[in-house]
């Protein structure tokens, strides 16, 4: 696949994250020996901010105890089976997946309104336990069905009205569902993508680009915009060198080819484990990148929906968490008219 540099950042000064409250979340001293982790999510629907600890625990904070600074941040905290790793709520806000690898819990987010609270579904997963999760991911349409990948590629689809689970070995290391629900695609260990329907039949593939001088590839994330075109983080496979973010556009016609925007998030080291997050603001066409050896989120944006550039910020946003201690919120205000 070719590859070109994409261009270089611009200064941009409409878009301002607002800093509102610091809050102790837990407390852990135990290194987290996985890459990957996804520990908080929300229900807008109900104001509900959930926060996993590593050390088995779940709590469920009301969005207005924790920016209003004069209260407690009063919670309601559940023990969960194992220790999680990943949580995320349905489209519909109305249900909340916990994983630890082991073991997937659904939990209805009404029921966090009261004091007793268990899963609605437990289900095993049945893989090796030398593996973890690798990202999990709700279906953005469809409310009950939701796509696992583990690190050594096995990928479980679970639909949680029926509680029926299929699986299928892969080279998966990270995925997204399309913008419509209609398929999901893996980014794999050796750097191609994989396009799959929600059966976890195999609907296209995309080879890897050559990038790090023909180094072997692996996928840290992905992050489907459109038909044929990806946000993806890939990582040189035989060293420690730093990611890079690329925007890689997969024609029905002619061939894919790869924008290089390398590490946008100027990672410092790599202390821990490497990963990278994107989070998607599609009615924006902004992309939020975040490293996991990196002190800031980086912002890549869209003017056409098609061709896109990294934003520099006058303020950028810290890490969600900090050494697994301080949940951060913060509101952000965009001018949209430049859109």
């Amino acid at each position: 696949m070719e590859v070109q540099f994409g261009p270089n950042p611009v200064d941009e000064k409409n878009l301002v994250f607002k800093f509102q409250r610091k809050i102790k979340v837990f407390n852990t001293e135990d290194p987290l020996p996985n890459r990957g982790y996804n520990l908080v999510a929300s229900s807008s629907k109900y104001g509900i901010v959930f926060v996993a600890s590593p050390d088995g625990y779940l709590s469920a904070y009301s969005l207005s105890e924790l920016i209003d600074k004069s209260k407690d941040g009063l919670h309601l905290t559940v023990k969960l089976q194992e220790k999680p790793t990943h949580i995320a709520v349905s489209c519909d806000n109305e249900l909340l997946a916990v994983t630890g690898g082991q073991l997937l819990c659904i939990y209805k987010v009404t029921d966090f309104q009261n004091q007793n609270v268990s899963p609605s579904l437990s289900l095993r997963c049945d893989v090796s336990p030398s593996t973890f999760v690798s990202a999990m991911q709700w279906n953005p349409c469809i409310p009950d069905s939701l796509v696992i990948v583990f690190f050594d590629g096995t990928l479980l689809a679970c639909q949680a009205s029926t509680s029926q689970v299929k699986k299928v070995q892969s080279k998966g290391r990270c995925l997204c569902w399309s913008p419509k629900g209609k398929q999901f695609v893996t980014g794999n260990s050796d750097g191609t993508l994989t396009q799959y329907k929600p059966d976890l039949t195999a609907a296209k593939s995309v080879p890897a680009p050559k990038l790090f001088e023909g180094a072997p590839l692996e996928a840290l994330a992905i992050y489907w915009i459109s038909t044929f075109q990806f946000a993806v983080v890939y990582k040189n496979a035989t060293d420690n060198s730093r990611p890079a973010v690329t925007i890689v556009n997969t024609p029905k016609a002619g061939q894919a080819t790869c924008l290089n925007y390398e590490d946008v998030c100027y990672s410092t080291g790599s202390n821990r484990p490497w990963y990278y997050y994107l989070l998607g603001l599609a009615p924006w066409n902004l992309i939020l990148a975040s490293s996991s050896n990196g002190m800031e989120i980086a912002t890549v944006a869209s003017a056409d929906g098609t061709s896109w550039v990294q934003w520099s910020l006058v303020n950028q946003l810290l890490p969600l968490f900090h050494k697994g201690l301080i949940i951060s919120c913060r509101s952000c205000y965009y001018n949209t008219a430049k859109v």
